[in-house]
């Protein structure tokens, strides 16, 4: 249930909330070049306490982790659609963040006053 939550549960709310309610017009277009150094850092990580720590139970969190058949650089490979989705996923969000902020400071038109007889 706990992984349920913080992999599915919380990412999808925290996003959710975020776009509804999140300041407006405060990302910039250089912040997709941030975004995919999370998983990366998450799955050097990863890596590295499986190497420092072999007899830990659980060393390896998930199955496209496993060193088996391309060792520890198929891994390091395996990550890479991560990371593009990840910054794919950036580019959507700072686009929509950027769009609705434009929208919020675009002059809006008035109608013209009804004048009588």
């Amino acid at each position: 249930m706990a992984i349920l939550f913080s992999h599915y549960v919380m990412p999808i709310g925290f996003l959710l909330d975020w776009l509804a309610f999140g300041p407006r017009g405060r990302t910039r277009w250089t912040d997709v070049a941030w975004w995919p150094l999370y998983p990366l850092a998450y799955g050097l990580l990863t890596i590295l306490r499986a190497v420092v720590f072999p007899h830990v139970d659980d060393r390896i969190p998930y199955p496209f982790m496993e060193p088996g058949i391309g060792g520890w650089l198929g891994v390091a490979v395996s990550l890479l659609p991560m990371i593009v989705a990840v910054a794919l996923l950036a580019a959507l969000v700072i686009g929509y963040d950027r769009a609705v902020a434009r929208l919020a400071a675009a002059p809006r038109e008035t109608a013209p006053a009804l004048t009588g007889p």
